[in-house]
């Protein structure tokens, strides 16, 4: 009996691994006024702020206790710290935003799905900025916001072809080579926040991590 307790305990011992840590650095970017700013704080302070002030949320003061740290990850036996790097979205500022993709690890590309020239700028404008400031394989997310005004459209009966449809913003943003397409409110469905961060952090340890540490999920904490 007291041998099979020692074969038992080493094998508790063998399968224990320590915990490791990896930190990521998250871009997120896209053209100003699509909600990259508001999506992040809900986020971080766990409700809608009302007044959202333009430029990265890093510039308001108010928010420094949040935006100053790193969100925190688990995934199996390595925790997360990832970096959120908010960008000012005006073309002016692209010598600005060079200096945080050449040192990404992931990047999330936001869109207003109510403004469809802002999905397109995606393709013509974003991809091709942090392809030219940062290496090849460095993953993106693909993310629609103001999700909630295309629900509202559909609810009143009004027009929504000129809305990007999930199906449609799915079709392209596969075609683009995202790693994954998904969509938000952040003023009505906060909680779908997390799911994108979880999908960031997936897509960077997929690139990042040596191949004997991937794992296929991770979990917010």
């Amino acid at each position: 009996m007291a041998e099979l307790r020692k074969s038992s305990s080493r094998r508790k011992s063998s399968k224990t691994q320590p915990m490791l840590t990896h930190s990521v650095k998250c871009v997120v970017m896209g053209d100003g006024d699509v909600g990259k700013s508001s999506m992040l704080l809900t986020h971080l302070i766990g409700r809608f702020p009302l007044e959202c002030p333009p430029g990265p949320m890093d510039g308001h003061a108010e928010f420094d206790h949040v935006t100053s740290q790193p969100v925190t990850f688990v995934q199996e036996n390595v925790e997360v710290k990832m970096t959120l790097v908010d960008t000012y979205g005006q073309d002016e500022y692209e010598k600005l935003r060079e200096k945080v993709c050449c040192s990404a690890d992931v990047f999330v590309l936001c869109f207003d799905v109510a403004r469809p020239e802002t999905f397109e700028r995606i393709r013509y404008q974003w991809l091709p900025e942090i392809r030219k400031y940062s290496p090849a394989d460095t993953p993106f997310v693909i993310v629609g916001l103001k999700t909630d005004l295309r629900s509202k459209a559909m609810a009143e009966g009004s027009d929504v072809t000129k809305f990007i449809s999930y199906g449609d913003g799915l079709k392209a943003a596969t075609e683009m080579g995202t790693s994954f397409y998904l969509e938000c409110s952040a003023k009505s469905n906060g909680g779908a926040i997390k799911r994108i961060l979880e999908k960031a952090a997936q897509a960077a340890l997929q690139t990042s991590l040596p191949e004997n540490m991937k794992r296929s999920s991770c979990v917010v904490s």
